[in-house]
């Protein structure tokens, strides 16, 4: 029989059953307990035998609505109130989504809040608490987490710009390559001098490409493998296969390197 269906039966009876029916949806909410927030904002409720989310008044920056559970999944049942609200929503990702209106786009956090207003041309996922926003052909970041509200970081006008990893983020300008970290704001930490660069690994290692040759530097912009290698490109485990002319070797991604 289906579960949700409405019986002729006596008040106390039909209310048990709804109260069983409510506390079935919120256990459906809680498979997903990275956005059980949610729901702090919302009130579970029983609309002709079937639960419902309904928005509770002046709580987010739109009209009063009610949604269907149908999903699996908490995120399933959010995505479907944006998508009540905005035109596209991106990935959620570290605590925020991101929404399109009307051509733009801008983000949402885990209380569906809007906390940034639909205003850039793209709007990246948040990794490692930063997002890359752009206008126009330009990328700069947004600092998300960490802070009491998103935090302009940088103004510099990428042309390109790479999501943080191991708190780095390499970006382009002028046509040369460099980086960004998580602690100096609105400044280029290793100046963009390089013909090509790559993410920083795990043992704070970068590959860079400068007067046609590849090599390695550190997090300080210090060189700790000199620019020799006519080629390289990622292998196994985060190593590198790197070459001089015809000589093949293993650069190692904590800036060692032999031949094969």
């Amino acid at each position: 029989a289906d579960p949700w269906s409405v019986q002729d039966d006596s008040v106390s009876e039909r209310e048990e059953r709804e109260e069983s029916q409510r506390e079935e949806a919120k256990n459906l909410y809680y498979k997903n307990m990275e956005l059980n927030k949610v729901y702090s904002k919302f009130s579970i409720s029983i609309i002709n035998g079937k639960p419902v989310i309904i928005s509770q008044p002046n709580e987010i920056n739109v009209q009063d609505f009610v949604v269907e559970i149908t999903g699996d999944t908490i995120q399933e049942n959010v995505e479907k109130i944006l998508l009540y609200v905005y035109d596209e929503i991106g990935l959620l990702s570290e605590g925020f989504i991101s929404v399109c209106k009307g051509g733009y786009w801008g983000y949402c956090n885990l209380i569906l809040k809007e906390v940034i207003e639909p205003k850039y041309n793209l709007a990246s996922s948040v990794k490692e608490g930063f997002a890359i926003v752009s206008k126009g052909n330009k990328y700069d970041y947004i600092k998300m987490t960490g802070c009491t509200e998103p935090d302009i970081w940088t103004d510099l006008e990428f042309e390109t710009a790479s999501p943080f990893s191991n708190g780095m983020a390499c970006v382009k300008k002028d046509g040369l390559y460099g980086y960004i970290n998580n602690s100096d704001r609105n400044k280029c930490i290793i100046p963009c001098i390089y013909e090509a660069a790559c993410d920083f690994n795990r043992e704070g290692c970068a590959v860079i490409k400068i007067g046609g040759k590849y090599g390695m530097i550190n997090k300080k912009g210090e060189l700790i493998l000199e620019p020799i290698f006519d080629y390289y490109t990622s292998s196994y485990r985060g190593n590198y296969n790197a070459s001089i002319g015809k000589k093949h070797y293993w650069l190692y991604k904590n800036g060692t390197f032999k031949e094969v």
